[in-house]
């Protein structure tokens, strides 16, 4: 009996130690792994920035409406004369923005033979902005056998005075042409551009000027030997380019 009594004792107080003793902590919850780049606490993942809008180019311009240059090169055939100004300046800035402009120079040497005098002008206005990289076609139009274009073309390379010393030979070729203005032209042009080479003044005497009686002379003794006088300029017709049907007698 006695030993029962002990038993239920020690049972007893082994239940309130086990009731009374401290919970045991709760096992730690894996976290996820940090990624490798957070993201910068600016950015919005939900609404991103639209990206900067693409700059308008002539050459995506030209991409995007096929139609663009075919529509303006028939515009060159156009009856109004303006229309085929407009086309023709339009025209030579999408080819001189893509890189093409030598390939337009053949249709402006065709322009230099048009009936009006607006569309000539215009067509050697042009030839003279490409300059130089012209001068290759406008010998080749010296031999063309339209009058109009071989004394409009003479004409032009004169107008680029230094700049179109390369067609020195075609030019003199050309003086055996059986048209007499197509002959004055080149003499014009030939006039222009060894005019527009710069002159090297060589030493003069102190008595040039008044021996030659000219307040105006430009070649006082002062200046130097070797100065490079700037050639003298001269004025384009104040109608522009005239025509050969124009000009002749």
């Amino acid at each position: 009996m006695r030993t029962l009594l002990t038993a239920c004792i020690g049972l007893l107080l082994l239940a309130e130690t086990i009731m009374g003793a401290d919970p045991a902590p709760p096992s730690p919850v894996p976290q996820p792994a940090a990624p490798a780049n957070p993201p910068s606490p600016s950015a919005n993942s939900e609404c991103p920035l639209p990206p900067p809008p693409e700059p308008v180019t002539i050459k995506r311009l030209v991409a995007q409406h096929k139609e663009l240059v075919p529509t303006l090169s028939a515009a060159l055939e156009d009856s109004d004369s303006q229309v085929r100004q407009m086309a023709m300046r339009t025209l030579y800035k999408l080819n001189q923005e893509t890189g093409e402009q030598k390939k337009f120079i053949p249709t402006l040497i065709t322009a230099l033979k048009d009936c009006d005098a607006g569309v000539r002008t215009t067509a050697a206005g042009i030839l003279l902005q490409i300059g130089k990289e012209a001068v290759p076609a406008l010998q080749q139009a010296l031999k063309d056998k339209d009058l109009e274009i071989r004394a409009n073309t003479a004409q032009v390379l004169g107008q680029l005075g230094a700049d179109g010393r390369d067609a020195i030979p075609a030019l003199i070729a050309t003086m055996k042409d059986e048209d007499k203005e197509v002959r004055r032209r080149v003499v014009f042009a030939l006039d222009r551009i060894v005019t527009g080479i710069p002159v090297v003044i060589q030493a003069r005497p102190a008595s040039l000027r008044q021996a030659s009686n000219d307040p105006g002379l430009l070649l006082p003794a002062d200046i130097p030997a070797g100065a490079c006088c700037p050639a003298p300029y001269y004025a384009p017709p104040p109608t522009g380019l005239p025509g050969y049907r124009n000009s002749i007698e």
